[in-house]
């Protein structure tokens, strides 16, 4: 029997749970609907693209601070109105669970998600655990958040701070194209406002750079998804988050937000609109938790 048979197979049971949802800067309230010991189905506002490696908290009250973490990679998207899944949400296959207090606490939480289906005995260590699924194989020490192996002190790569620029961009949605402002862009991330449109949380979206915008990005265009949503229905406009791919887009982007400061530096005008425009915008647009991901159409 093959892997991808066991796991259509694995029973999977319904269970509400909720957890905080940690993706990149995001940390987002998300409840599972049903899980087994290869996966987990969440409904969420915040659906990271497929493929995104995300963490699942399980919150201690208010506080997600040394508290037991599932890890695992986003496998799909249900939209809403599916008929097994009507409110929609996000499938992950789990990886492991990590616990700073030993086994106990993670051998009670499967027992609330897996009910019957939960390991009956565990291996027995105190302090810091990571269990592995689906074998729920039991080693000492926290895992690492990128692999499978018990994590080492390693020193944090420097982070490019955001170019907080007013820089007009053409987007690719669905099938229209449309006209919008970037005024923030990090390696990971863009921040456009002046959307004439309402997209969903996860839509995927291009961005292109024309010709005369930036010499050198004739045709430049960057993929993303969309992973927050602010409507604002007064003025018929939308700001988002994106979720750009580094791994895929990461030399262009590089490229431009380099372009965009040396514009910024340069120009004096556009240093003086930049100053004029953004002050109030040393960081992104506010995204209220209310509106992320909401459509009411």
């Amino acid at each position: 029997m093959g892997m991808d048979q066991d796991r259509r197979r694995a029973p999977r049971i319904p269970k509400l749970m909720r957890f905080v949802l940690l993706w990149k800067r995001v940390e987002e309230g998300a409840f599972s609907t049903d899980a087994s010991r290869y996966g987990i189905f969440l409904r969420s506002a915040v659906m990271p693209p497929v493929g995104s490696p995300i963490t699942l908290v399980v919150p201690d009250g208010d506080s997600t601070d040394n508290c037991v973490r599932m890890y695992g990679t986003v496998t799909r998207h249900v939209r809403r109105g599916d008929p097994m899944n009507p409110l929609g949400g996000i499938g992950i296959e789990l990886e492991r669970i990590s616990s700073p207090d030993g086994v106990e606490p993670v051998r009670k939480l499967l027992v609330s998600l897996l009910s019957n289906n939960a390991p009956a005995e565990m291996d027995s260590i105190s302090g810091p655990v990571t269990v592995f699924l689906p074998d729920f194989r039991v080693e000492g020490g926290l895992g690492d958040e990128t692999s499978g192996h018990a994590a080492s002190p390693t020193m944090p790569e420097p982070r490019a701070e955001p170019v907080k620029t007013s820089f007009t961009v053409f987007c690719k949605w669905r099938n229209m194209i449309i006209q919008a402002e970037l005024c923030s862009l990090s390696m990971e991330q863009a921040i456009l406002k002046g959307l004439t449109v309402r997209p969903m949380v996860g839509d995927p979206v291009h961005i292109r750079i024309l010709s005369h915008q930036l010499q050198g990005f004739d045709g430049t265009q960057f993929a993303a998804n969309i992973d927050q949503i602010n409507y604002d229905g007064l003025t018929d406009q939308s700001t988002v988050s994106l979720a750009l791919d580094p791994g895929a887009s990461g030399i262009d982007i590089r490229r431009l937000m380099d372009a965009l400061r040396a514009q910024i530096k340069t120009d004096p005008e556009v240093e003086r609109m930049d100053t004029a425009t953004h002050t109030a915008a040393e960081t992104p647009p506010p995204l209220p938790d209310v509106a992320r991901g909401q459509n009411d159409e």
